[in-house]
């Protein structure tokens, strides 16, 4: 979900649907876009819906060779750009019995596509246009975007392999004074793979930009960079029985300074029998046409210490406009739980903190632990963290809370300003369900309440009920 200058709001999803005969397996994951317009009728603030296209389907399949009955699209993620909006997603053929006739399709080929969002002019023909444009005769249909990274079968030249992690993309923007509408895009791609009695993985960071011609109308991608080789995800993937779905999950932030960006993302060991779980949290900037990092921290258990895993980073960043070189800060918070079966307290807990990076002769870095309460008595899950402007301070974190004594699951929002926890929206548990937080911001000069925290989380009633995505905006 993303807020762009216009105030707009575009949240982007992934959707289950009922298979088709012979397509999806047990059902088709596609991935949709709702669009909501900003208006100010007599003073009073609302959003408007205005469409929802669909962005990603299982009716094409870029990869030549493999079983198109596996194919599913997911995991999207989305950004504001200027006016527009920029959506990416991951297409994955996953199918552990495939045939020999389809080389590789075990390990999860994929697909990185992409889309341009912008609201469509004159409305009275469409409410929202998309870039590829699924209004062209020529390509009448929606559910193929514009390829970034694909898998090649049986040639070699290049592998997309997603088996474990998911091949889970992120987005940021990238300032740019020659390119005004460009985002970089990072995601994993799986080299070595657990099985066989060993639960040792490794997995590449890699990065590509794309850009958006306004004047034309047109995409186009930069060259493909590895960020980083060899990370290394071993062990059991959750604390729990079940297994965690996605893996490394890189997590983006935007700098003031051109071409340049945060990430985080997982790793993982293993300490004894228990996984011991890390964060790492980097500052990329483009040196002489390369992209070099040039800070980097890890969140993780000192040695001889008790290993905890560590799960989902997210972080967030509200850069200055000017281009300085100067200090640069972002939020971060990620879950942490001890994975020890025998451990007193084996409640997922919430980490947050601020960082700040100044590059210069007197390179330094701060760290300001903030006042996040954890307790036993609640599961506090899939946190969103939201830096806003420094005058006044905006700082927000949003978590899954589900409260086993009551019991009842909320969507729980914190101001590290004041301190105060407040609670969204809440259902009881079981057998409801409510959670996955997203949220973004947004500074209005000149409104009359200039600071804007929308705000998705997922939500059921009742277990028959389908999973609704709900929106508000602070």
């Amino acid at each position: 979900m993303a807020i762009n200058e216009d105030r707009d709001i575009a949240v982007a999803y992934h959707s289950s649907r009922p298979a088709i005969t012979g397509a999806g397996g047990a059902n088709i994951k596609q991935v949709e876009l709702a669009y909501y317009e900003y208006q100010d009728i007599g003073g009073i603030e609302t959003w408007v819906y205005l469409d929802t296209i669909l962005l990603g389907s299982i009716d094409y399949s870029p990869i030549l060779g493999l079983n198109q009955t596996s194919v599913r699209c997911e995991r999207p993620d989305v950004v504001a750009v200027r006016d527009k909006f920029f959506v990416v997603w991951t297409r994955r053929y996953e199918d552990s019995l495939a045939p020999l006739q389809y080389p590789n399709q075990s390990e999860g080929p994929a697909v990185i596509e992409c889309a341009w969002v912008e609201k469509a002019s004159p409305q009275q023909t469409y409410k929202i246009q998309t870039y590829p444009d699924y209004r062209d005769p020529a390509n009448p249909s929606p559910g193929l975007g514009y390829i970034l990274d694909s898998h090649i079968v049986g040639t070699g030249l290049r592998d997309l392999l997603t088996k474990e992690c998911l091949g889970v993309a992120d987005a940021v923007p990238l300032s740019d004074d020659n390119d005004e509408y460009k985002v970089a895009v990072v995601y994993p791609h799986q080299t070595d793979f657990s099985g066989g009695g060993s639960n040792d993985r490794e997995f590449d960071l890699r990065m590509i930009t794309c850009s958006f011609d306004d004047a034309l109308d047109t995409i186009s991608k930069g060259p493909f960079v590895d960020l980083q080789q060899s990370i290394y995800f071993n062990g059991d993937t959750s604390p729990g029985p079940s297994p965690s779905a996605g893996l490394i999950l890189p997590e983006l932030a935007p700098s003031s300074v051109d071409n340049s960006f945060w990430i985080a993302y997982e790793m993982q060991t293993e300490s004894g029998s228990l996984p011991n779980g890390r964060i790492r949290l980097e500052y990329y900037e483009m040196d002489s046409g390369n992209w070099a990092t040039t800070f980097g921290t890890t969140f993780k258990s000192p040695p001889g210490l008790t290993p905890f895993v560590r799960r989902r980073p997210n972080i967030s960043s509200y850069p200055p406009t000017s281009t300085s070189q100067g200090e640069q800060m972002v939020s971060i918070t990620f879950n942490k739980r001890n994975p020890d079966p025998l451990a007193a307290d084996q409640t997922a807990n919430v980490v947050y903190r601020e960082v700040a990076w100044q590059n210069g002769s007197n390179n330094h870095h701060l760290f300001v632990v903030t006042g996040w309460m954890n307790s036993t008595g609640f599961q506090d899950g899939k946190p969103t963290v939201i830096r806003g402007r420094d005058y006044p301070f905006i700082r927000r974190c949003f978590v899954d809370r589900l409260d086993t004594s009551v019991p009842k699951c909320d969507t729980i929002s914190y101001d590290d300003i004041t301190g105060v926890y407040s609670s969204r929206d809440s259902v009881p548990a079981p057998p409801g369900t409510i959670g996955r937080p997203a949220a973004d911001y947004h500074f209005e000069n000149g409104a009359a309440s200039p600071d804007y925290i929308p705000l998705t989380w997922e939500r059921k009633d009742i277990q028959a009920d389908p999973l609704k995505i709900w929106l508000g905006v602070e």
